[in-house]
């Protein structure tokens, strides 16, 4: 869970560059009113797009936010899930976490959002939110530096890897 923290302080950076606010207190404040990563991540998605980027800043966003978004997803179980013992699973399944029955609208489904408990698990999962950082800090460096001088490389975008600029396809 600790490296969700990561996630959470990436995307108000992204936001303040979006909006060209830089790190301005009320920028950063304004992003946390809404308490939902989703809604936060909708802000982003939103910033980035009304920033005057190029469409294919833009499409890179969305891929990178679609990923976020199915992150947290499995982090919500994780959080604000419960934790359950069931003999008739296999070994090794047996403990898993799902979502909280106190919520009727998801009890009918709670086994189908079954995420196993096990400290790999856990640990796959923190290397997941550990990739997912770094794929969204690197973007936000090069869309920080990119909006700042108004896009000079254009329709280029960051690559996958970090420090690797593609070429754009038809150039």
């Amino acid at each position: 869970m600790t490296e969700w923290q990561f996630i959470e302080s990436g995307l108000v950076q992204l936001f303040e560059h979006a909006i060209r606010g830089g790190h301005h207190a009320g920028v950063a404040a304004a992003f946390h009113v809404p308490q939902g990563f989703r809604i936060r991540l909708d802000m982003c998605t939103a910033a980035v797009s009304k920033s005057g980027a190029p469409a294919p800043w833009i499409a890179r966003w969305k891929e990178i936010s679609l990923k976020l978004k199915k992150l947290g997803d499995k982090r919500n179980i994780t959080s604000h899930g419960i934790t359950m013992f069931d003999a008739t699973r296999p070994a090794g399944e047996r403990l898993f976490m799902t979502t909280n029955l106190n919520h009727p609208d998801k009890r009918q489904d709670v086994f189908s959002h079954a995420v196993g408990v096990s400290v790999r698990n856990l640990h796959e999962q923190a290397l997941e939110y550990s990739a997912a950082y770094d794929e969204l800090a690197a973007f936000s460096n090069y869309f920080s530096v990119a909006i700042k001088d108004r896009f000079p490389e254009g329709d280029r975008i960051p690559g996958p890897a970090l420090g690797q600029w593609p070429e754009t396809p038809g150039a």
